[in-house]
């Protein structure tokens, strides 16, 4: 059974270890944050908490785990071990001045995708991907300011 003391959000499924992984942050006994990790197969759950209170929003490509590393300058995304939380590798970094949301994994063309704001210099709305094979990223801006958000 999960903690009822902790606030679960961003849920992703892991194929590669039939995993549902979870950000969760608590309060009781001090403040963190971390992923959850619950086994499809054995219903072991397993707590790992990031350091200095850093959470990241998990991505899954079904092989790998990523992150959306939004408390770092500049923003960016990072690969994880699924195993303990670890900071394998960093795939992109990611302009400061977007605000970036509702991440999925497009398998067809290996990319992530995410949805961005920003104000500078005026306001925008837009998806960003980011190759995961070539690590090239692109900025589409949506015309007229409409927000469209992504259905994988």
């Amino acid at each position: 059974m999960l903690p009822t003391n902790n606030i679960y959000f961003d849920f992703i499924y892991l194929e590669k270890t039939n995993e549902i992984i979870a950000n969760y942050e608590t309060s009781i006994p001090i403040y963190s944050q971390g992923l959850t990790k619950i086994n499809i197969d054995s219903k072991e759950i397993t707590n790992i908490t990031f350091p200095n209170q850093k959470g990241y929003r998990p991505i899954s490509t079904n092989t790998k785990l990523f992150g959306f590393d939004s408390g770092s300058s500049p923003k960016r995304i990072i690969e994880l071990n699924e195993a303990n939380g670890d900071i394998i590798s960093e795939l992109a970094v990611l302009p400061t001045n977007n605000i970036y949301f509702d991440f999925i994994y497009l398998e067809k063309t290996n990319e992530i995708i995410a949805n961005y704001e920003t104000s500078t210099p005026i306001y925008s709305q837009g998806l960003t991907k980011i190759n995961i094979d070539s690590k090239e990223i692109t900025n589409i801006t949506f015309p007229n300011q409409k927000g469209y958000r992504p259905i994988n």
